[in-house]
């Protein structure tokens, strides 16, 4: 299992990993152009794999690690073994070329020595260099630079590109897009229920496929404007909990379906004016209410006051606006004394009356 800590570095580093990849890839198997033009088929005539289609939900094959697609790599069998779930095209092929990156990982020492060097051996570098591996291959770089740019694309850029290639499933194209974030943001994928379908993050902490985004302030948008496209400021939902920094967002529909692409970052986005300005809610954390006379501690669960920076208290209902917070010192003790210490005595802590 893979710590915090391990998962963070993997995403930082996957991007360089899966370069190294593909370039040991065509060392070994020469240009990537047939095999991004049909990654089945590729496998299929290829006398270095043995390619199975596995029925939708079928069980893994004894032996082959859990992986993150529906798929499967056995190395031991000779020649090895790449299993493919059957579903749509473009999904297969991804897990086509997420199996084959895990066999160009572990059959290229220095790739396979970068990964043993990390506490989880790896196992968290290596999925996510898959998956990188793969989007590189699906979306041609020349495509997704006339759609994306250079810079954090737009939702509308990134629905664009889901059109231009087709081959690629619109989870690999979220990959993708993902790579252009200029600054900590997430490009996600949504399904008629607000919940995630797909996404990939730079920075901030990644959303869970499956969670559930409905409380987020960009659904809200969303809903309130079916089938537009819709820009505001959001934070996502962690474990059911709006938290982390707020982000400029815009969602986009997905024509045809009922997804939605969201696309969000702290700062410099193309759609609109936007400055980094630092705002974090820090819930389930404890506060300690500033307030003369109450220094109430308590749970954090609600945004913090837009004025002072300071959540409301419970007991009190106060936050930090009006009255004065300032240290004092005691009259008798003599002592400095912060806010939450004074009694109701004015110039007297709590501990002199």
């Amino acid at each position: 299992m893979s710590s915090a800590f391990d998962r963070a570095r993997a995403r930082a580093d996957a991007l360089s990993h899966a370069g190294a990849m593909l370039e040991a890839f065509e060392r070994q198997f020469g240009s990537i152009e047939s095999l991004r033009a049909d990654p089945i088929e590729w496998l299929h005539s290829s006398p270095e794999f043995e390619l199975r289609i596995l029925e939708p939900n079928a069980p893994k094959p004894i032996g082959a690690p859990d992986c993150a697609v529906d798929g499967c790599y056995l190395g031991g069998p000779i020649p090895p073994r790449i299993g493919v779930g059957e579903s749509v095209r473009a999904r297969m092929n991804f897990t086509a070329l997420h199996e084959l990156g895990h066999h160009v990982q572990r059959t290229t020492d220095q790739l396979a020595d970068a990964l043993g060097e990390r506490d989880d051996i790896g196992l968290a570098l290596e999925e996510r260099a898959c998956d990188m591996f793969a989007a590189q291959i699906l979306v041609p770089e020349e495509v997704a630079h006339d759609e994306l740019g250079e810079a954090t694309p737009s939702a509308t850029a990134v629905v664009a590109l889901m059109a231009r290639v087709p081959q690629a499933s619109r989870a690999v194209v979220v990959i993708r897009a993902a790579k252009n974030l200029a600054s900590d943001g997430h490009v996600a994928l949504l399904d008629e229920y607000g919940l995630v379908g797909a996404s990939s993050s730079r920075g901030a902490f990644g959303l869970r496929t499956g969670s559930d985004q409905t409380a987020t302030e960009v659904w809200t948008a969303v809903r309130a404007r079916p089938g537009q496209v819709v820009h505001t400021r959001s934070r996502f939902a962690y474990g059911g909990i709006l938290a982390g920094e707020t982000m400029y967002t815009q969602a986009a529909p997905v024509p045809g379906t009922h997804l939605t692409v969201i696309v969000a970052a702290t700062e410099r986005v193309p759609w609109e004016f936007s400055v980094y300005a630092p705002h974090f809610d820090s819930y389930g954390y404890f506060w300690t209410c500033e307030r003369p006379g109450c220094g109430h501690e308590f749970r954090v669960t609600k945004p913090a006051c837009a004025t002072c920076g300071k959540p409301e208290c419970e007991r009190c209902g106060k936050c930090g606006c009006g009255g004065s917070l300032a240290e004092f010192t005691c009259s008798k003790c003599t002592f400095v004394r912060s806010p939450a210490e004074a009694s109701e005595t004015p110039g007297v802590c709590n501990e002199c009356v």
